[in-house]
């Protein structure tokens, strides 16, 4: 774990200044196996109970460079920031364990919800569907007898129009016939005329012929004596 990452490295640390020795298992022990890798990506490693190139031998521990006291130095920096840093989180961590079994303490246990105080909306909202869908019937039945009435009236127009177009056919080949029955009917009408306008003259001519028989009778009479 990180934890135990920092303990290694701070191991590491306390035997290159002298401090004390550590045993870690893989990284460190007493017989010498050492602390393998590197720290910083300065180069710094340990293997063998030596260091470096072999200017410490045995576990014996004298003066650093100059560059090596600032790398471990540095070193040292970034591990305490990182344990700072592990301390931080686990505080944290802490508090949000804390948070959460007050939490549940507060709920409590939780069972089944009870729904039943809904059952009634539920059957009111089902009956409204039903009626809807009913309505909706109602309503496709109304359609499709508005839709067969409209296809008869259709049917029945389209017969009609027909109709009407023979009748139109008709009228269209008697209209010759009936200019000349117009035309024969002012003939007629003219010929009226002319034999009312003979009669009229013929009736004259028999009034004038009676007014003038008695006349000529005694005319006659007196030339036979």
């Amino acid at each position: 774990t990180a934890l135990d990452c920092f303990e290694g490295c701070k191991c590491a640390v306390m035997t290159l200044w002298g401090m004390g020795h550590c045993s870690m298992g893989t990284g460190f022990s007493s017989g010498g196996s050492g602390f393998g890798g590197g720290f910083g990506g300065g180069g710094v490693g340990f293997s063998g109970g030596s260091f470096g190139s072999g200017g410490f031998h045995g576990g014996n521990v004298g003066i650093l460079a100059n560059d090596e006291k600032l790398t471990m130095q540095s070193l040292n920096e970034r591990l305490a920031s990182y344990m700072e840093t592990v301390r931080n989180l686990e505080k944290e961590n802490a508090q949000l364990e804390q948070l959460i079994r007050e939490w549940y303490q507060k709920q409590g246990p939780i069972g089944p919800k009870d729904y039943s105080h809904y059952y009634g909306q539920i059957e009111e909202l089902q009956n409204k569907i039903v009626a809807a869908a009913v309505e909706t019937h109602k309503v496709l039945l109304d359609l499709d007898n508005t839709k067969m009435t409209a296809e008869d009236f259709r049917i029945k127009y389209e017969m009609e129009s027909g109709l009407r177009q023979n009748v139109e056919s008709d009228l269209n080949s008697l209209r010759p016939l009936l200019d000349n029955l117009t035309l024969t009917k002012s003939d007629l009408e003219m010929q009226f005329e002319s034999l009312k306008e003979e009669i009229i003259d013929l009736k004259k001519n028999h009034e004038e012929v009676v007014t003038l028989r008695p006349v000529c009778a005694g005319y006659s009479t007196s030339s036979s004596n």
